[in-house]
């Protein structure tokens, strides 16, 4: 295109050049040479002219592509659903990493080498807390499973082959590492549920053992038959006798 449109302004330029002069009266003396001249570096100026007009249209149209923002970026937000999770863990009887006073319910809960007074009722609330906080941790799983799609790393693939410009692939850059730091926050919390089920079973599993070999130590002591302290009697010794 460039090619054409050169060989045609000099074309141009040489047909006039090669055209007669009108008719006159008189014939005037004309230097063929000085005006060729003059022609040809017009024609070489118009030339540069139009090279440069299309090199700067050219490099506008390369910022204007390198400045391009992505169609539809794929952006996710998963700050709500974190928050789900940690609500979820502390709803109902349960032992979960997210309560306040966690520290306080799990002492009360287990108590550890302490003698059961009412067996029956402090195993309950141990196996009701332990399996509940266990039910929770798998919900959340379960929630965390919804969450995730692989036509989500699919979409952001096919973007790859639709950059163009520098604006684009810094936010598919920005998009890639922010879907990244995402997903090391929803690891973080499913590591925490994992952790959180393991404290809570091998406490529940500890503290029974612990109760269990008090409460018969304490019921054992309680049980053995001693011998009755003899009252004291009259003796031949006298009280105020030093031997």
């Amino acid at each position: 295109m460039r090619t054409a449109l050169v060989l045609a302004v000099v074309a141009c330029l040489l047909a006039q050049v090669a055209l007669p002069p009108p008719a006159a009266a008189q014939i005037p003396v004309t230097d063929v040479a000085h005006i060729a001249a003059n022609v040809y570096h017009q024609a070489l100026h118009y030339i540069g002219r139009l090279l440069e007009i299309q090199q700067k249209y050219e490099q506008i149209r390369y910022q204007l592509q390198a400045l391009k923002k992505l169609k539809s970026p794929n952006w996710r937000d998963v700050g709500n659903l974190l928050v789900y999770l940690n609500n979820l863990m502390r709803e109902g009887e349960t032992l979960a990493y997210s309560l306040e006073n966690i520290v306080e319910v799990f002492r009360e809960t287990f108590p550890g080498w302490v003698e059961s007074k009412d067996w029956p009722t402090e195993y309950r609330a141990q196996m009701v807390r332990t399996l509940n906080t266990m039910e929770r941790a798998l919900r959340t799983v379960n929630q965390q499973s919804r969450g995730f799609s692989p036509k989500d790393l699919g979409r952001i693939k096919a973007q790859v082959e639709d950059i163009h410009g520098h604006e684009e692939a810094l936010e598919l850059l920005a998009t890639i590492g922010a879907y990244n730091a995402e997903e090391l926050l929803l690891l973080r919390q499913s590591l925490a549920a994992a952790n959180n089920i393991s404290s809570v079973y091998f406490a529940a599993d500890v503290n029974a053992k612990a109760q269990a070999a008090l409460t018969l130590a304490a019921a054992t002591r309680r049980t053995i038959v001693q011998r009755p302290v003899p009252s004291p009697g009259f003796t031949t010794r006298p009280t105020w006798w030093p031997f």
